[in-house]
C-alpha cells in the first residue's frame, strides 16, 4: 500500500532570523579584514563567504513547511526589543562547523533581549533553539581547518536598528540569502 504523502508537510523553505548589516558596515568590515583573510586563504584550503551573505544569526529555524513559515512571519512581527550596537573586533573559530567568524569582546544586553524575545515568540511555531543565547558571530570563512593566527582587527560597530527573516537558497553560484522581511527594534540608535 502506497503512503499518502499529500497529508505530510512539504519543507519548501530554509529560513533564519538575523541581524542584517547595512552595506556601509559590510564595506568597513571587509576593508578591515580583507588582508588577513586573503593571507589565511593563501595557506589554507577554505572558502570566503561573500560579503552580501554576512549576517549575525539570531535564530536558525531550518527547513520549514508553508504553515511554519507563515507562523514565523506572524510571530516575528510580535517581537519587541531595544535597538543596540555591537562592536566586532576579533576573529574566532568553531571547529565542528569549520568556520572562522567575527565577534566582539562584549555581548550587549540588547542581543540577549532580542534573542530571548524571538525564541519566546517562535516557540509558538514549534521552534526549539540549539542554545538559549547563541554567541553573536558573523561567519566569514567556511571549510576552515584551523583558526587564524591573528585574533584582532580594527573594530567596526554594527548598529542593530532592525532584525530580519532570511531565506537561504542553493543556486548554481552557491548559497544565496534573501531578506524576506525586516522588523524595527524600538528606540533606534542614531
Amino acid at each position: 500500500m502506497k503512503e499518502d504523502r499529500s497529508q505530510q508537510p512539504k519543507f519548501q523553505r530554509r529560513i533564519f532570523f538575523a541581524l542584517w548589516p547595512e552595506q556601509v558596515t559590510r564595506d568597513a568590515l571587509n576593508q578591515n579584514i580583507k588582508p588577513d583573510i586573503t593571507h589565511y586563504l593563501k595557506t589554507n584550503p577554505a572558502r570566503k563567504v561573500p560579503t552580501h551573505n554576512w549576517h549575525l544569526t539570531l535564530a536558525f529555524v531550518g527547513n520549514v513547511s508553508d504553515e511554519t513559515f507563515d507562523c514565523c512571519l506572524q510571530q516575528g512581527s510580535l517581537v519587541t526589543a531595544e535597538a543596540f550596537s555591537i562592536t566586532l573586533n576579533k576573529y574566532d573559530f568553531f571547529e565542528r562547523p569549520q568556520i572562522i567568524w567575527l565577534g566582539g569582546e562584549q555581548i550587549p544586553d540588547g542581543w540577549y533581549e532580542l534573542v530571548s524575545n524571538l525564541n519566546e515568540q517562535l516557540a509558538i511555531c514549534g521552534y526549539k533553539p540549539d542554545r538559549k543565547h547563541p554567541i553573536p558571530h558573523m561567519t566569514v570563512v567556511r571549510k576552515a581547518k584551523q583558526p587564524m593566527k591573528k585574533t584582532k582587527f580594527k573594530p567596526v560597530t554594527l548598529t542593530a536598528k532592525e532584525f530580519a527573516l532570511i531565506e537561504s537558497r542553493q543556486t548554481d553560484k552557491g548559497v544565496m540569502y534573501s531578506v524576506i522581511r525586516h522588523w524595527p527594534l524600538v528606540n533606534p540608535l542614531k
